[in-house]
């Protein structure tokens, strides 16, 4: 049997972006009561598609987030879900 993941999900500039996330570390987390959005991942990986295992590129985060920072990126994600 496997395990379901809790996705925070972002569509900008027509791109998918996902991040794994513990639902309510990541509540925690936009609460500001969780200093480290890492503390939310499961995982510190970007996808464009987590049920996939598909990994964003590089080249598509600095394109659309200007980084490739994974807690940057994962802090606009989680804030940017609700």
């Amino acid at each position: 049997m496997s395990e379901k993941l809790n996705l925070a999900r972002l569509k900008k500039f027509g791109q998918h972006f996902e991040v794994s996330i513990d639902p309510e570390l990541a509540q925690k987390f936009r609460a500001g009561e969780l200093k480290d959005v890492r503390e939310a991942l499961h995982v510190e990986q970007i996808f464009v598609d987590a049920h996939k295992g598909l990994p964003a590129s590089s080249q598509e985060l600095l394109k659309v987030f200007q980084t490739t920072e994974v807690d940057k990126i994962a802090e606009i994600i989680i804030f940017c879900t609700r």
